[in-house]
């Protein structure tokens, strides 16, 4: 067997280096690879992370937005409901002290007290007419319906009192009983779900 030669030696040596080299630049380069991979994904996850967090807010500012809307509609109908009710108890009082006027008075004496009875009575009747069309605006039909017909129903009365004086305490049953009617629907409308 022959010694090898330099060139061999070289040749082997060279081999091994470039071997071991390869070897390195692979690892070192797959390394470099991953580490790529990983910031890519990285990157993907940071861009959807915000992604998700931009869609959460709108979502959130959504329902933030929805359930403050449907807050003011409620304290709305609320408010314009309790005025209404003032009203209502209002046109009772002027029917009531009108009715009064008319039964302690007998025609042609009194005329002023009964002219200002019949004003007032106008103005409280004017009032609630004026707060039920604010109820058309924000209530269901079914509040609407009880108001209109408890207006009606007390304008009719009131035609009656100059025949026949006693007719609001002849019609107290009834009154109470529409405004039952008017409670319960304002209850509901208002979403009061305890009883009385």
């Amino acid at each position: 067997m022959q010694a090898p030669t330099i060139p061999e030696v070289w040749f082997w040596v060279f081999s091994v280096l470039c071997a071991g080299f390869g070897a390195y630049l692979g690892a070192y380069l797959k390394k470099k690879g991953e580490n790529l991979a990983t910031h890519e994904d990285i990157d993907r996850l940071v861009e959807q992370t915000a992604k998700l967090t931009k869609t959460t807010k709108e979502i959130e500012a959504k329902i933030s937005g929805d359930l403050w809307s449907q807050q003011k509609q409620w304290e709305l109908k609320r408010d314009v409901l309790f005025e209404v009710g003032k009203k209502v108890g209002n046109a009772i009082q002027a029917l009531a002290a009108m009715c009064g006027i008319y039964s302690a008075f007998p025609e042609g004496e009194q005329l002023v007290r009964k002219g200002d009875a019949q004003s007032k009575w106008a103005d409280a009747l004017g009032d609630l007419y004026g707060a039920s069309v604010m109820v058309g605006l924000v209530c269901g039909s079914n509040v609407r319906e009880e108001i209109r017909d408890f207006h009606i129903f007390l304008g009719k009365i009131a035609n009656e009192i100059p025949n026949e004086p006693d007719i609001f305490n002849q019609s107290a049953v009834a009154i109470a009983e529409k405004l039952a009617d008017i409670t319960r629907e304002i209850r509901r409308e208002i979403e009061v779900d305890r009883p009385l």
